[in-house]
């Protein structure tokens, strides 16, 4: 009888696994698990029996799960004849595009006045207006009935901070 042993290391499902909408939940699952098997050796080397025991599926289960992600291509499963039918599993990740929609290349043309500008431009928009009776220091509201007319800021703590990180 085969030993089930889980490993105890972590693992991280990435975005074009978790977000294909061609897996089953399980799918996925059992993708994780191929990651997290494959960190030794850089495959997986593991039996559908070993796998349905593990999860308490099927082998018929298994069978189309890991043909699915084949399908998907998600991994490759090499099988060698020459060592009596031994079959590895490799896992495919996509590679990380350089720079692909970083936040940072929207502002890299701007100068660092503008920056500490901005900076000043976003604190003041998320200054909390619900609670008129504790205001944050150097926080004055003047207010109708329904709505916030005015908002005076000391931002001094921001020229602090913002020189202190130049």
């Amino acid at each position: 009888m085969e030993d089930i042993r889980t490993p105890s290391y972590y693992t991280v499902i990435p975005a074009p696994v978790r977000y294909d909408p061609n897996l089953s939940y399980f799918e996925i699952v059992l993708f994780s698990e191929l990651v997290a098997m494959s960190t030794a050796f850089g495959f997986a080397f593991v039996t559908n029996g070993y796998l349905s025991k593990l999860y308490q599926k099927d082998t018929t289960t298994i069978t189309r799960a890991l043909k699915s992600l084949s399908d998907n291509g998600h991994i490759t499963i090499e099988i060698d004849k020459k060592e009596g039918n031994f079959r590895k599993i490799f896992v495919i990740t996509p590679p990380i595009r350089k720079n692909a929609n970083t936040p940072i290349s929207k502002n890299a043309h701007r100068s660092r006045a503008q920056v500490k500008e901005l900076l000043k431009e976003k604190s003041l928009n998320n200054i909390p207006v619900n609670n008129q009776d504790v205001n944050p220091p150097g926080v004055k509201f003047s207010k109708t009935k329904k709505q916030v007319k005015t908002v005076d800021v000391e931002v001094s703590w921001l020229d602090d901070y913002l020189a202190s990180i130049e």
